[in-house]
């Protein structure tokens, strides 16, 4: 019994730990109030400022994508050479998938709890802090970072969620945070959260590039 109590006071501690180094902006309202208004020209965009860093969610998709590239060039320094900093998630609009880093994914809607994560961690892995261009190079070295799908109703908010739990927001945060922005629109709030955890743990994995990218949002 005194083990079993002690172990069940190492769990709380632990937990209590992790919630007291969760970066001040995974709190829900503190994210909100970080959301500025802009003249974008993308639909159901939603974008926040941190410090000199620019962070978009929108359809990338559904949007005029000379207003995407038009964007990102008043706002940062990201160029062709980097995709402009823009990540398109879903497919149909092929100048959106010539001209951004294009990363099909399947709608969170037609996954599992087992298949989304998996899927999700295997295409996009190297695009928090690996590959070439990533979500990190983007914030450090362009101050901006735009992602979202076609009509950013599943996957985008799905992924824009994963790169709050890669910077080391609690995955119940993440999700509070993109539920409230673009609704769930069908997509089980169970999957969504498993999916969203997967970047919590690829950011477990890489702890170098977390305290880079919090460093770069301003914790």
């Amino acid at each position: 019994m005194k083990t079993f109590i002690l172990v069940l006071l190492s769990l709380v501690s632990f937990a209590q730990t992790s919630a007291a180094t969760e970066p001040a902006y995974c709190d829900p309202e503190t994210f909100f109030k970080k959301e500025i208004e802009t003249q974008a020209g993308i639909w159901r965009h939603h974008t926040f400022k941190f410090g000199d860093v620019i962070l978009l969610g929108g359809a990338i998709g559904y949007s005029n994508p000379l207003k995407v590239t038009g964007f990102a060039e008043e706002n940062s320094t990201a160029s062709s050479a980097e995709k402009y900093c823009t990540w398109y998630y879903n497919e149909g609009n092929d100048f959106a998938s010539s001209l951004f880093n294009h990363f099909y994914v399947t709608n969170p809607q037609k996954v599992t709890v087992i298949t989304g994560p998996q899927e999700y961690r295997e295409v996009l892995k190297d695009q928090f802090a690996k590959a070439n261009t990533n979500f990190l190079s983007c914030l450090e070295n362009h101050k901006y970072l735009a992602m979202g799908c076609n009509g950013q109703m599943h996957r985008g908010p799905t992924v824009f969620g994963m790169l709050l739990s890669f910077s080391g927001c609690s995955s119940k945060n993440s999700l509070t945070i993109v539920n409230k922005l673009w609704s769930m629109n069908g997509v089980k709030p169970e999957v969504r959260q498993s999916i969203i955890e997967e970047g919590y743990k690829l950011g477990n994995e890489d702890p170098q590039a977390r305290l880079r990218m919090q460093k770069a949002l301003g914790y």
